[in-house]
């Protein structure tokens, strides 16, 4: 991600892989739950469909109250704890990635909002923060970085299965 200008989606992506799925799926309301997951379903992968929740739980946390938040969490059946741990990990990453020379030293997480601000308004390389972020929103470009990341593991569904239609 870093290499490739889109390190925000990257490290949430890597965080959902080291941490519990965001989605609970309670007993009595596993039916809800299920419709309530399908509301951030993005092209057919678990891994962009985490990554959908977990940017709209931050455009709300930045935009607006707790009210809000607790709402959209409860709403979706979204762990408020495992939201937290995931943006934990994605800072670590990040630091990891720093102290290894993959992003500059002024990078920073934006707590609330992902990677592309920089604490403070203050910074150097702030051409290089951009960058590092510059094609976060590219979706094929994160596909195609996550086939590459996950391959040789990764399946291709039949398109049948995928889209629910009977085969010939």
């Amino acid at each position: 991600g870093a290499l490739f200008g889109c390190i925000d989606p990257a490290l949430t992506i890597a965080a959902s892989m080291s941490a519990r799925s965001p989605f609970v799926s309670p007993f009595d309301k596993r039916d809800e739950a299920d419709a309530a997951k399908k509301e951030f379903a993005t092209e057919s992968s678990d891994h962009l469909t985490t990554l959908h929740a977990f940017n709209q739980w931050k455009d709300i946390r930045r935009k607006k109250g707790d009210r809000s938040v607790q709402s959209f969490l409860r709403d979706s059946f979204l762990s408020r704890l495992t939201l937290f741990q995931m943006e934990d990990l994605r800072k670590q990453f990040a630091d990891l990635l720093k102290d290894i020379g993959f992003l500059p030293r002024s990078f920073r997480i934006d707590r609330g909002g992902g990677g592309r601000g920089v604490k403070d308004g203050q910074n150097q390389d702030a051409g290089s923060v951009d960058a590092a972020n510059a094609y976060s929103d590219n979706m094929q470009l994160i596909k195609g970085i996550l086939c590459a990341g996950l391959y040789p593991n990764i399946i291709v569904a039949p398109r049948s299965l995928v889209t629910g239609a009977e085969s010939d």
